[in-house]
């Protein structure tokens, strides 16, 4: 049984109109070890087999401070090397602009003490 890309899962025929696929995938930690190992070569694969929704944006929100450029390096990196012989430029040129921008960079804020009095 193959996957089925969230724009193809529900009938055209229903009385909503035809269905329309995400818009955006917020991943949290986007620099951590599960999304470079896992999650991105992962959104890559199902891009490569064309079961992404088109113009899905991922939005990858992270505590790091890294640049576009420096995240999409990682990202790169990360899917090359997972993938090997099956990288294919192609999907790579499709799935890039998608998780290229916006990028987020959450900046954890210290709690603020209360005083006791």
């Amino acid at each position: 049984m193959h996957p089925v890309s969230p724009s193809h899962h529900h009938s055209q025929s229903q009385s909503e109109g035809p269905h329309r696929g995400p818009d955006s995938f917020v991943l949290f930690g986007a620099t951590g070890d599960l999304a470079l190992r896992m999650l991105f070569p992962s959104l890559f694969f199902l891009e490569s087999e064309g079961l992404l929704a088109p113009g899905l944006t991922i939005v990858g929100t992270a505590r790091s401070d890294m640049t576009d450029e420096a995240f999409i390096a990682k990202v790169a990196e990360s899917v090359r090397g997972r993938a090997g012989a099956y990288f294919s430029q192609s999907a790579w040129d499709r799935f890039r602009p998608g998780c290229a921008t916006p990028w987020s960079t959450l900046r954890t804020q210290p709690r603020s003490r209360r005083s006791r009095a």
